[in-house]
Parts: C-alpha cells; structure tokens; sequence
C-alpha cells in the first residue's frame, strides 16, 4: 500500500470529480484548506476523481506535447492513488481561439482521462 505525506509536486492541479452519471461534484467538502497539498488516495465513493495536471511550456519537450519525465511520474503516481489523470499541455490550450474549442478540449481530457 502507497502511503504519501506530502505533495511531491509544486505545481497547482484541478481537481474536479463526477458522480457516475457525469454530473459534476463539489469538491471542497473533501480537498478542505487544511489538508489541501497532501497526496493521498483518491476517495472512495464510487465518483469519478478527475485531476487535470497543468503543463506549461517549459515542461513540454519542444515541438511536440510530450511532457519531462516529472510529470510523467506524477500522472502515474496520481493514478496508482485512484485518480483518473490528464495532462493539460499550455501549448495546445492556448492555441485554441475561442471559449468554446478550450471547453472541448478540456471536456475531451476529461473523457479520455475516465476511460
């Protein structure tokens, strides 16, 4: 069993959680102030844990949307912990033009990130 006691990463996450009909959760009843930035399991509740890691440009191997080996190691060790992970690459979302391609896009890692 994976136990952690501190966040191993200093980059700020989103968390967000579905029940199992997609519909979307309050999520500060459990992720409060005082114990957020600690690692740990993702709740069992039979919802859906969603965290989108936020990879800004430096991150991101040049001309490409494959990111350094830290945040490969975090999207893994997020999902050994239970969360449904994805990586959202800075570059390719601040590409997009409208509001509605960045929804769609932050929509499809989400629904990738489930399945």
């Amino acid at each position: 069993m994976l136990k952690f006691s501190k966040i191993l990463h200093s980059i700020a996450d989103i968390i967000l959680c579905n029940n199992q009909n997609g519909m979307p959760l309050p999520v500060h009843e459990v992720f409060n102030s005082k114990t957020f930035g600690i690692m740990r399991q993702a709740p069992n509740d039979n919802n859906r844990w969603i965290v989108l890691v936020i990879a800004g440009r430096n991150v991101i191997i040049q001309g490409s949307d494959i990111s350094n080996g830290h945040f490969q190691a975090k999207i893994r060790e997020l999902r050994a912990l239970g969360y449904h992970a994805a990586l959202v690459t800075w570059t390719t979302y601040t590409e997009l033009k409208t509001t509605a391609e960045k929804y769609n896009y932050l929509d499809n890692l989400c629904k990738e990130a489930i399945n």
